[in-house]
């Protein structure tokens, strides 16, 4: 990397509840087009009902083993050991004091569809969405399932192009269907998750 060019650092945050292959496929994705992503898993959200079908200890090691060996991928559990969840606006002043260079937030389709009339999820759920719409580098992770037009994607945005399909949530309905899940996570997971009893009740 040029000794001019600022480094770029990229957020990811999530429930990763649980994480999935998808979320490790995304984060090498990433790593291709940032010099570093910081994987941040939320601490509890009234928002999320599944965030009360495992303890925030079961939830840490499913996630450090879900994105272990990446190179330029660090795990930041800041909030899930808290048990708070940081908004965007404040997580992003936190982390430019903390990081050089330019700070990035990944956010998929879903989240930025309908921004060309303001009716994004940014703009209608956030925390000062406006103000972070026109503030924060987006990086964009295309979803097959969620497509969104080149008009919707806010000024400061790069495209993260995406060609798999997966989601906690389906992985949390298999399991309590009793369907394998093997194929959705990483080795050792589908274990981990039967062995403790985990996303049966939902």
């Amino acid at each position: 990397m040029n000794s001019q060019t600022q480094s770029r650092t990229v957020v990811f945050g999530g429930s990763f509840n649980p994480p999935g292959l998808h979320h490790r496929e995304i984060a090498e994705q990433l790593s291709r087009q940032f010099d570093r992503v910081l994987i941040i898993p939320c601490g509890f959200r009234p928002d999320k009902a599944a965030a009360k079908l495992v303890t925030s200890e079961q939830r840490g090691w499913m996630i450090e083993q879900t994105f272990s060996g990446l190179v330029n991928v660090e795990v930041l559990f800041f909030d899930l050991e808290s048990g708070e969840f940081t908004r965007t606006f404040d997580l992003d002043e936190k982390l430019s004091r903390e990081y050089d260079g330019e700070l990035w937030h990944a956010v998929g389709t879903d989240i930025i569809q309908g921004g060309a009339n303001a009716r994004s999820e940014v703009h209608q759920v956030w925390y000062r969405g406006e103000e972070l719409w026109t503030k924060l580098n987006f990086a964009i992770v295309s979803r097959k399932d969620v497509p969104a037009s080149p008009a919707d994607f806010p000024r400061k945005s790069e495209l993260v192009q995406f060609d798999n399909v997966g989601s906690s949530t389906e992985i949390r309905k298999r399991t309590a269907s009793g369907e394998p899940i093997d194929h959705l996570v990483v080795p050792g997971l589908a274990e981990f998750i039967a062995r403790e009893q985990l996303y049966l009740n939902i």
